[in-house]
């Protein structure tokens, strides 16, 4: 069975299908991201147990540095962390200086990229589109950028449906596949606009 919330700055679930969905959290600190946490979860019964699970939290022994380790899958099976795989390595995200902001967007692709759109495809858009309706979202008609308490009515304006996971969390359902939900909620966290946190997937023979 999954953990419950982790005492994130932010966490929420984004329903995938009806049997799985992905959990984010993160934490920001100076308009930065200090640790981050994105997990695939599927039903099981009426429980949700932890499939992949990639985070970044430097001052845990539990947990991992992107800085340092690059992109780290852990992966479960009946509860159990089976094994582990390292998505793509600091030197392919851009050095040894890689911001954990940058790979939040690749992070959350590669965890739920068993999920596709019905077609064999996986998820996903371009990132000029994924810009312009976080953008559409994210701020008002003076241009700028509305508070935090306002982006779940944004969020609904734009069609998705807002609710409350098991567990207390916000869940979101029916998120168009353009809208990336990580980038709108840093921007209004941190005053930024969401270009900040939306970045292309690199190429990686570590995939």
């Amino acid at each position: 069975m999954c953990q419950g919330p982790r005492d994130y700055d932010r966490e929420f679930t984004k329903r995938l299908s009806a049997d799985s969905r992905l959990r984010l959290g993160f934490d920001t600190d100076s308009g930065e991201v200090t640790q981050f946490v994105v997990q695939l979860e599927r039903r099981r019964g009426t429980d949700w147990v932890e499939v992949v699970r990639a985070d970044h939290n430097p001052d845990s022994d539990l947990s991992h540095d992107v800085t340092e380790e690059g992109i780290h899958l852990d992966i479960y099976r009946d509860g159990e962390n089976t094994e582990g795989s390292s998505l793509v390595r600091p030197c392919r995200l851009g050095g040894p200086s890689i911001a954990p902001k940058d790979t939040l967007p690749i992070t959350q692709k590669h965890t739920s990229r068993g999920t596709t759109n019905g077609t064999g495809q996986s998820r996903g858009a371009p990132t000029t589109e994924r810009l312009s309706a976080a953008r559409e979202v994210v701020y008002d008609e003076a241009g700028a950028i509305i508070d935090a308490s306002e982006l779940d009515d944004a969020l609904r304006a734009y069609g998705v449906e807002v609710g409350a996971a098991t567990d207390g969390t916000t869940e979101y359902r029916d998120v168009p596949s353009e809208l990336p939900l990580s980038a709108c909620h840093l921007a209004v966290d941190t005053g930024r606009d969401p270009a900040a946190f939306i970045a292309d997937t690199p190429r990686s023979d570590s995939l």
